[in-house]
């Protein structure tokens, strides 16, 4: 069943498996510290006034994301990891490919949207 709050643990402890199948181990540990450094840095600022719910649920994706991330990699044995086929090495000129309809069939376009309008509202309360 698609999950309607795709910022949730639920929804990105099953997106993770989709990221592993394309992205290297590398690239994923990248990708948790980024959004963990992110959801610290946000915690360390001031919720903009108007914000507090846009800025909770994108503070939850960011750390939930981290969490999903690290805890994906942490369960992955050296045994099945030397018998996995490696996903493509990301570079300046080969984009890996991410199994986008998959992932797209993990949410809804009303729970990504929901999820899309806050991340913009918070971006721009960032300055950015």
């Amino acid at each position: 069943m698609p999950h309607y709050r795709p910022w949730t643990a639920e929804y990105l402890s099953e997106a993770v498996s989709v990221y592993s199948q394309s992205l290297p181990r590398s690239y994923q540990q990248n990708m948790a510290d980024l959004f963990s450094g992110a959801a610290e840095a946000m915690a360390a600022r001031s919720v903009p006034a108007g914000l507090a719910e846009d800025w909770l649920i994108v503070t939850e994706y960011m750390t939930q994301a981290g969490i999903a991330i690290d805890r994906w990699l942490a369960s992955q044995k050296p045994e099945s990891l030397a018998e996995e086929i490696p996903p493509p090495e990301i570079d300046d000129h080969t984009p890996s490919v991410v199994c986008f309809e998959r992932l797209a069939g993990l949410t809804t376009l009303e729970g990504v949207e929901r999820l899309a309008r806050r991340l913009i509202k918070v971006d721009r309360a960032a300055g950015r």
